[in-house]
Parts: structure tokens; sequence; C-alpha cells
């Protein structure tokens, strides 16, 4: 279509409306199809100031807002595409401004043609269905976006439903939550590889301090299996400190599987009935933590896949970045998660 524009209008030898072919010498009578008084068909009628043309042009101007009234005296269409594309294509990203011409101007000559040739009707409202079918074609299939459209009002019978926006990052800050009084806190996490797995647990107080930690290289066959031989070891350390603990692990399938009524897979049942027995001798809670909030947890986990043996830490004798770690939880630093959503 831009093509189009290009040659036809280019040079106004190309355009074959009835004042050029008379012109030519060809004896014919002009009238054009546009008017309810016909008159002689030239291009700038056609696509200008004809009544078909004028109404169209007059309903598409609405959509632009920003754009400034156009002196309906001056009937030069060179001058007229020219003071479109001045006011309103000044970018070099594909917009709605630099399609619409070229489409009005197709669909006037195409229209025109089908009335000559085929005895169709030839209106401004034919014409402007004609170029909405074609704008919401190219809606519907993403060439149009937002972006697209900025700086113009939408016409009512476009529909951008098929718009999908691009998800945008967004930041949460999660941070690790101390346990009640009377109450300690178990953090758990499971890492599973094919190179080697690990067991990791944290036991804390209601002040954060360190009670005791342990990380261990595990054989599992599954992140799930894991996790639970990590609660498994990880509540035989906590039961010698107290009847209340808070446990907390990082995959909510887990939360989920113990605190249903069923067995789960058949190769985890053994696991889980270890679990949920050890459960029930305590008073417990269980819920799931982010990564992100249980980065000590994770990060010990890391350490113990590479253990040959279950290795047991406390306050003293914990390692450096652990303490660094679990001092930023006591004084209540957030972590920071990073996650795409969906715009409003």
């Amino acid at each position: 279509m831009t093509a189009y524009s290009h040659r036809y209008l280019s040079s106004y030898k190309r355009i074959p409306v009835d004042a050029k072919l008379q012109w030519r010498r060809i004896s014919l009578a002009s009238r054009c199809r546009c008017c309810r008084a016909p008159t002689t068909e030239t291009r700038e009628h056609l696509f200008l100031y004809g009544e078909v043309a004028a109404q169209v042009w007059g309903a598409i101007e609405v959509w632009f807002p920003n754009l400034p009234r156009w002196n309906v005296a001056n009937t030069d269409l060179e001058k007229r595409i020219k003071f479109w594309h001045r006011w309103l294509c000044r970018t070099d990203k594909p917009h709605a401004s630099s399609i619409i011409p070229c489409l009005v101007l197709w669909t006037i000559r195409s229209e025109r043609n089908g009335q000559i040739h085929r005895g169709a009707l030839f209106t401004a409202e034919i014409v402007l269905n004609q170029v909405t079918q074609h704008l919401q074609r190219l809606t519907t299939a993403g060439k149009l976006g937002k972006k697209q459209w900025k700086g113009c009002t939408i016409p009512e019978t476009i529909s951008t439903s098929a718009w999908r926006e691009k998800a945008r990052k967004q930041i949460k800050l999660i941070s690790w939550v101390p346990p009640d009084a009377n109450w300690i806190k178990l953090n758990i996490d499971g890492q599973w590889s094919e190179a080697g797995s690990g067991a990791r647990g944290i036991l804390r107080d209601k002040d954060a301090n360190l009670l005791r930690c342990f990380k261990t290289n595990i054989s599992a066959t599954s992140p799930l299996d894991g996790e639970l031989q990590a609660i498994s070891l990880g509540l035989d350390m906590a039961g010698e400190r107290g009847q209340r603990i808070w446990l907390e692990v990082g995959r909510l399938e887990t939360v989920d599987l113990l605190g249903a009524k069923n067995h789960g897979a058949a190769n985890l049942r053994h696991r889980i009935s270890e679990v949920r027995n050890k459960l029930k001798s305590i008073r417990c809670k269980i819920s799931y933590i982010q990564k992100e909030g249980n980065k000590v947890a994770k990060c010990l986990a890391l350490q113990g896949s590479r253990e040959t043996s279950c290795i047991y830490f406390d306050q003293h004798t914990a390692p450096a970045l652990i303490k660094a770690m679990m001092r930023m939880d006591q004084l209540g630093l957030p972590n920071v998660l990073l996650y795409r959503s969906e715009r409003d």
C-alpha cells in the first residue's frame, strides 16, 4: 500500500481517472461515482474533496486529536499527504498514522473500481468499514499494539482485546520472621542434583540466635526426597531443644504433602511416614518460605552436598558466612526477590 501511494501520487499521469483519459484524447463523458450531484472525476476530486473522500477524511481525523485542521480550500493532494506525514509520521518506528493514509487511498480506489465494474455501492460508510477491518486484522495479529496507536483515539469499532502486555519486573522484599516466645524455628533445605545431594537444617530461637545447625551429604532420588530427609534429620536435632517447633521449608509441595491424609508416591511413602511419626510427638506448625528468605539453609545445603559425614555447628563454631547471613536475619534486613507480573 505504501508503494501504491508513492507510485500513484508521485505523478499525475499514473492515475487513470476520467479527466486524465480525456486529456489523452479519449472521447469520454466524465461522471464521478462518489457524489449525488455528479461532476468531472479528477484525481483531487476522487481522493480529497469529493463527497465520499471528504466524509472519510473527516471521520478519520477524529482519531488524531493533535492533528491541526486542514484548510479545505486547498485541493492539492500531494500537499494533503505531506501535511499528514509532517504532523503525524514523526517516528522511524511503525505507527498507525503511517498506515491509515495508504489504507484510505487504496480503499477509495478499490471501491470506486468495484462500482464501475461490478455495480457495487460506493459510499463513505463502506470505505470506513473496509479501513477499520484492515486495522482490526493488524491489531489482532499484534502488528498494531499500544505503542503503534500512541497519541491516537482508537475507534470503538476496533477491538484491542488481543493485546498482550509484556510482563514487567517487580521487586518483593522477603524477610526471615522469628518465632514466638517459647517456640524454636527450624529452617530446612534439601539440595538435589545428579552431581550430589545435600541436606541442611538451622535451629534458632525467638531472638534469632543460633541454637544448632547441621549439614550433610545424602542419597536422594528427587528434590522432594532430599527435603524430606532434611526434615527428618532436622527434627532429630530439634527434638532435644523443645516441644514447640516451627518448621519452615523451601518447597510448597512438601507443606501440602505433610498436611494431606494420603501417603504420596510409592517411592516416598517410607520417608513421609517417618516424618509424620516424628511430628506426632511434638507440637509443630509447618510453613513455606521462598528461597530468598531461606538463604542460610540454602547455603548450608550446597555445602552439605560436598561433605562425607554429618557436621553440626553452634553459635561459636558456625562458618563466618553463615554467621553474617544470620546476623542480617537478626537485624530484620530483607532479601530481594525479582519477579515478573502482568501490567495493570
